[in-house]
Protein backbone atom coordinates (compact mmCIF):
# COMPACT_ATOMS: atom_id res chain seq x y z
CA UNK A 1 0.00 0.00 0.00
CA UNK A 2 1.61 3.50 -0.73
CA UNK A 3 0.10 6.56 1.55
CA UNK A 4 0.82 9.96 0.19
CA UNK A 5 -0.47 12.79 2.98
CA UNK A 6 0.27 16.29 3.97
CA UNK A 7 -0.72 18.47 7.13
CA UNK A 8 -2.26 22.49 6.92
CA UNK A 9 -4.42 24.19 9.52
CA UNK A 10 -4.60 21.19 12.21
CA UNK A 11 -5.94 18.71 9.57
CA UNK A 12 -4.35 15.75 7.85
CA UNK A 13 -5.30 14.55 4.43
CA UNK A 14 -4.07 11.52 3.05
CA UNK A 15 -4.44 9.09 0.04
CA UNK A 16 -3.58 5.51 0.38
CA UNK A 17 -4.23 3.18 -2.38
CA UNK A 18 -3.02 -0.65 -3.58
CA UNK A 19 -3.47 -2.94 -6.31
CA UNK A 20 -4.88 -5.94 -5.38
CA UNK A 21 -4.08 -7.63 -8.68
CA UNK A 22 -7.27 -10.17 -8.00
CA UNK A 23 -10.38 -8.39 -9.37
CA UNK A 24 -12.62 -10.60 -6.79
CA UNK A 25 -11.16 -8.85 -3.92
CA UNK A 26 -11.81 -5.36 -4.60
CA UNK A 27 -15.65 -5.53 -2.82
CA UNK A 28 -14.34 -6.68 0.14
CA UNK A 29 -11.26 -5.37 0.46
CA UNK A 30 -12.72 -1.70 0.28
CA UNK A 31 -15.71 -2.80 3.10
CA UNK A 32 -12.37 -3.99 5.39
CA UNK A 33 -10.73 -1.04 4.50
CA UNK A 34 -13.91 1.26 6.05
CA UNK A 35 -14.07 -1.56 9.26
CA UNK A 36 -10.35 -0.72 9.51
CA UNK A 37 -10.22 2.73 10.22
CA UNK A 38 -13.08 2.62 12.13
CA UNK A 39 -11.63 -0.04 14.62
CA UNK A 40 -8.36 2.24 14.16
CA UNK A 41 -10.29 5.24 15.66
CA UNK A 42 -12.45 3.58 17.99
CA UNK A 43 -15.84 4.75 15.71
CA UNK A 44 -18.72 3.58 14.33
CA UNK A 45 -19.01 5.09 11.27
CA UNK A 46 -21.96 7.24 9.92
CA UNK A 47 -24.39 5.86 7.06
CA UNK A 48 -22.50 5.88 3.93
CA UNK A 49 -23.82 7.65 1.04
CA UNK A 50 -22.19 6.92 -2.39
CA UNK A 51 -18.80 8.49 -3.81
CA UNK A 52 -18.18 8.82 -7.09
CA UNK A 53 -14.86 9.70 -8.57
CA UNK A 54 -14.03 10.80 -12.50
CA UNK A 55 -12.37 7.39 -14.12
CA UNK A 56 -13.48 5.12 -10.78
CA UNK A 57 -14.98 1.82 -11.33
CA UNK A 58 -18.33 1.40 -10.33
CA UNK A 59 -18.48 -0.42 -7.21
CA UNK A 60 -21.11 -0.10 -4.18
CA UNK A 61 -18.49 -0.16 -1.23
CA UNK A 62 -17.54 3.16 -3.62
CA UNK A 63 -18.65 5.35 -0.51
CA UNK A 64 -18.30 8.60 1.56
CA UNK A 65 -18.53 8.49 5.34
CA UNK A 66 -17.63 9.97 8.81
CA UNK A 67 -15.92 9.07 12.24
CA UNK A 68 -15.97 10.20 15.67
CA UNK A 69 -13.61 8.68 17.65
CA UNK A 70 -10.94 8.96 19.86
CA UNK A 71 -6.67 8.94 18.95
CA UNK A 72 -4.42 6.81 20.73
CA UNK A 73 -3.87 9.49 23.73
CA UNK A 74 -7.61 8.90 23.87
CA UNK A 75 -8.14 13.07 22.43
CA UNK A 76 -11.04 13.03 20.11
CA UNK A 77 -10.83 12.93 16.39
CA UNK A 78 -12.85 12.87 13.86
CA UNK A 79 -12.48 11.63 9.64
CA UNK A 80 -14.22 12.34 6.85
CA UNK A 81 -13.37 9.08 4.78
CA UNK A 82 -14.01 8.04 1.11
CA UNK A 83 -13.39 4.77 -0.45
CA UNK A 84 -13.27 3.64 -4.07
CA UNK A 85 -11.75 1.55 -7.19
CA UNK A 86 -10.20 1.94 -10.69
CA UNK A 87 -9.79 -1.60 -11.73
CA UNK A 88 -8.00 -4.03 -9.37
CA UNK A 89 -6.78 -0.58 -7.38
CA UNK A 90 -8.22 0.44 -4.43
CA UNK A 91 -8.28 3.83 -2.87
CA UNK A 92 -8.76 5.32 0.34
CA UNK A 93 -9.01 9.39 1.21
CA UNK A 94 -8.96 10.49 4.92
CA UNK A 95 -9.68 14.12 6.17
CA UNK A 96 -8.57 13.59 9.83
CA UNK A 97 -8.15 16.01 12.68
CA UNK A 98 -10.02 17.03 15.90
CA UNK A 99 -12.83 18.73 14.47
CA UNK A 100 -12.79 18.14 10.61
CA UNK A 101 -15.04 20.79 8.61
CA UNK A 102 -16.95 19.20 6.23
CA UNK A 103 -16.49 22.39 3.47
CA UNK A 104 -12.57 21.42 3.70
CA UNK A 105 -13.08 17.71 3.58
CA UNK A 106 -15.74 18.37 0.15
CA UNK A 107 -13.27 20.23 -1.35
CA UNK A 108 -10.40 17.64 -0.97
CA UNK A 109 -12.29 14.26 -1.74
CA UNK A 110 -14.39 15.91 -4.73
CA UNK A 111 -11.13 17.15 -6.48
CA UNK A 112 -10.38 13.78 -6.77
CA UNK A 113 -9.69 12.42 -10.13
CA UNK A 114 -8.19 9.02 -11.66
CA UNK A 115 -6.89 10.04 -15.16
CA UNK A 116 -6.87 7.91 -18.09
Amino acid sequence: MTLVSCQTAGLTFALSHADLVDPARVTTTLAEMRSVLAVNLGAEATQPVAFVVAGMTPNAQAIRFRLDGRAPDGAPIEAVAALFARGTRVFQAVVLGNHVDEGAAGVFLDSLRLRS
